[in-house]
């Protein structure tokens, strides 16, 4: 997967940052997705933005994992920009509606400064698996489905 990351360097990200967990636990009920959940389609606003309309517009692909450090979540995200307008304004707002949700120690990086932990995740064969994808990750797969019921109708094969 790093491979195929690196190919788009200037359009991926990497988002590391950490919640504690008692305000995770009482935040997002101990929902293992909850603060993605919050992220990405959640109600809170800014700018007059919903999260929700506001991720729906900046990300078209990512992935992330969690895992707990102590007395923190520590939650490591990779998202695709799905445009190339508006990159520094779109890493602000990243940045301060994680910070809305409770996160701390938030840093926003390209490929080149990814930890350790995740380069050889993402290095290996089978490392995807240790990830979360984006929800807005199945939509591609879903297009293909819906472009392959159109062919078969439009030769007249129904299902």
């Amino acid at each position: 997967m790093l491979e195929k990351m690196k190919k788009e360097q200037d359009r991926w990200i990497c988002l590391s940052l950490k919640i504690n967990l008692l305000v995770f636990q009482v935040k997002f009920q101990n929902k293992p997705n909850g603060f993605y959940r919050s992220l990405s389609s959640g109600g809170n606003k800014l700018l007059g933005v919903s999260n929700f309309e506001w991720f729906r517009q900046s990300f078209d692909h990512g992935f992330y994992r969690s895992s707990i450090m102590g007395t923190f979540l520590d939650y490591h995200f990779f998202f695709r920009f799905s445009e190339f307008q508006n990159l520094n304004s779109i890493t602000r707002q990243l940045l301060i509606r994680c910070k809305k949700l409770g996160a701390f120690n938030v840093q926003i990086n390209d490929l080149n400064s990814i930890n350790y932990i995740d380069l050889k995740l993402l290095s290996s064969p089978h490392g995807m698996s240790a990830y979360q994808k984006v929800l807005k990750t199945y939509n591609s797969q879903k297009k293909i489905a819906e472009q392959n019921k159109i062919n078969y109708i439009n030769l007249g094969v129904l299902f």
